[in-house]
């Protein structure tokens, strides 16, 4: 069976890279486009910005009376 890949699920459009717990780097912003996928251009980590529809279904909204 393929290994699979690990994708980090982020709200924010911007996002900072240190590196792997292993393997450290200077830190790198990355602006993500909601729903897209990108990885670090050092240590390859993937981040993935959820769309804009997730992070309003999941919001507090206030309870009709």
């Amino acid at each position: 069976m393929k290994k699979q890949e690990r994708v980090k699920i982020v709200r924010s459009g911007t996002v900072r890279c240190r590196g792997r717990l292993t393997r450290t780097h200077a830190v790198i912003a990355l602006r993500l486009p909601p729903g897209r996928t990108m990885a670090c251009p050092i240590c390859g980590q993937r981040f993935r910005r959820a769309p804009d529809w997730t992070s309003v279904s999941h919001a507090a909204w206030p309870r009709p009376e």
